[in-house]
């Protein structure tokens, strides 16, 4: 394990997950990997010292919260379950739908028992889950895993509680509940935590005697009454999960638009892809909705690597203390604006691949793999560094926070085409590319555009273009289209 990912709340979440993801498929049993003498790495216990080791005392770790929320799934029966996000305009939904993880399982007395992670990074906005469960169901108890924040090595909660220093844990007499209606159980789900939520059948009326004679009627199931609106729903993304065959007639919502309602032209950017030698891929995101297309196509990333090598140096232990000399320049400064790639090697060599993977889990992303040999070949896709340039500068600590904006801000003229050849006034633009020696193998930037509190982030991914000319040309192209009408987004804030 890494200190700083493997003992956070991440992996509480992900071990959520992981063993939901397993019991649905039919796995009979999971081991974790624990080893009581290191409380930085993966375990679900440690001790502090070796004085506690030795007198038996330990302390739960975050992925000990995991196997808590979900011992009570053991043994029970898998139910097929499908998620639906609706109402983007992006032609690849599903890509484009919340990190959610979820699983359902029948429980014992004919109840059902749904287990929920919402991955999203730090920042997004809840999901409103529907979750289909029929008419014939009723109380939905609720058991939240929560945290201060995904990178949280303590504060961890289940049900509002913490395991106690003699190593138990008892839910709270009254736990948070709510009531199906009209055959849905409506659940808000905050990004960096889990629930588990239990659903029980409708209770039946008692039988009623009709004019004082006992004559036996059959038992009718009470309707629960429709719920009104809920406050602030365009707040929520709204997800709609079927769940074990019942109907979703009900589950349609519109997720929320972003300021003035400007969104990126996706359907004239994937025309445009298609008139253009190579593949293309880009994503787009705002504080509220995500567009895109191929979002998770997996490419090299080149020297669009060196950002999250620029996040890594800055947050490193033996850098982020202190302030910044003129060594720490001669390196982050040519690797950022003029893409130097003998410092990205020296950097690289500095923080080591568990530096770059640390930025990688903090920013929430999920199918990066470094190269730690030819770092230009690490695998990248649009969707993972769409989300990491959209709040890039809270990845940064406060104190070198304004040195790596302003080196993402002004990479030299000579290299400053696609996204820097564009006019966006009152936007500034901070941005990193990448390119395939000049090859069009490869021709990649993202970028993030900030207007006071409003923030667009972009990622455009092209390969296989017939040269290095071309595949820049398609670049502007891209980015022209995708932020057609951006303006509308600083005119509405004005208003």
């Amino acid at each position: 394990g890494v200190a700083g990912i493997s003992n956070t709340f991440a992996s509480a979440l992900w071990a959520t997950g992981y063993i939901t993801q397993g019991m649905a498929a039919g796995t009979v049993g999971v081991n974790f990997q624990g080893n009581p003498t290191n409380c930085t790495g993966y375990t679900p216990i440690c001790a502090p010292n070796p004085t506690a080791l030795a007198e038996g005392r330990f302390r739960a770790q975050p992925e000990w919260y995991a196997l808590l929320l979900t011992r009570s799934l053991v043994g029970e029966r898998p139910l097929p379950i499908t998620i639906s996000s609706a109402g983007t305009e992006d032609t690849e939904t599903a890509e484009n739908a919340p990190d959610l993880v979820a699983a359902a399982f029948a429980g014992p007395k004919r109840s059902m028992k749904m287990a929920l992670s919402d991955n999203d990074p730090e920042g997004s906005i809840p999901l409103e889950l529907q979750l289909a469960v029929g008419p014939q169901m009723g109380k939905a108890h609720i058991l939240r895993l929560t945290a201060p924040a995904e990178s949280a090595t303590s504060g961890v909660r289940l049900a509002g509680r913490a395991v106690t220093a003699d190593g138990s844990w008892h839910a709270p007499k009254h736990t948070e509940a709510t009531t199906a209606s009209g055959g849905f159980v409506t659940v808000t789900l905050s990004p960096g935590s889990a629930t588990l939520v239990t659903v029980d059948p409708a209770t039946p009326p008692k039988r009623r005697h009709k004019h004082g004679h006992k004559g036996k009627k059959p038992p009718v199931y009470a309707r629960t009454r429709e719920s009104s609106p809920r406050a602030h729903r365009a707040r929520l993304v709204p997800v709609a999960l079927l769940v074990g065959g019942a109907q979703l007639a009900q589950a349609t919502a519109v997720l929320p638009r972003t300021h003035g309602a400007w969104q990126p032209d996706v359907r004239d950017a994937i025309a445009y892809a298609h008139t253009r030698a190579g593949e293309v891929s880009f994503a787009v995101r705002t504080a509220h909705q995500l567009w895109g297309w191929r979002v998770t196509r997996m490419v090299p990333s080149a020297s669009v690597l060196k950002a999250m090598l620029l996040v890594a140096y800055l947050d490193d232990p033996r850098v982020r203390h202190r302030n910044l000399t003129a060594a720490d320049h001669r390196l982050i400064d040519p690797m950022i604006q003029r893409s130097d790639n003998t410092a990205a090697t020296k950097v690289l060599e500095f923080v080591g691949p568990s530096g770059v993977y640390g930025v990688a889990a903090r920013a929430g992303m999920r199918k990066f793999t470094l190269d730690p040999t030819i770092w230009g070949l690490s695998r990248i896709d649009a969707i993972d560094q769409a989300r990491f340039f959209l709040h890039i500068d809270a990845h940064v600590v406060p104190r070198h926070r304004a040195t790596a904006m302003h080196l993402l801000a002004t990479v030299i003229p000579s290299q400053r085409w696609g996204i820097g050849e564009l006019k966006l006034p009152s936007l500034q633009l901070y941005f990193k590319g990448g390119w395939g020696s000049g090859t069009g193998a490869v021709e990649h930037q993202v970028a993030l555009l900030r207007h006071g509190p409003i923030r667009v982030s972009l990622a455009v991914l092209i390969t296989n273009s017939p040269s290095h000319t071309y595949a820049k040309r398609t670049l502007r192209g891209l980015f022209a289209i995708l932020l057609r009408g951006v303006h509308r987004l600083i005119a509405s804030a004005a208003t």
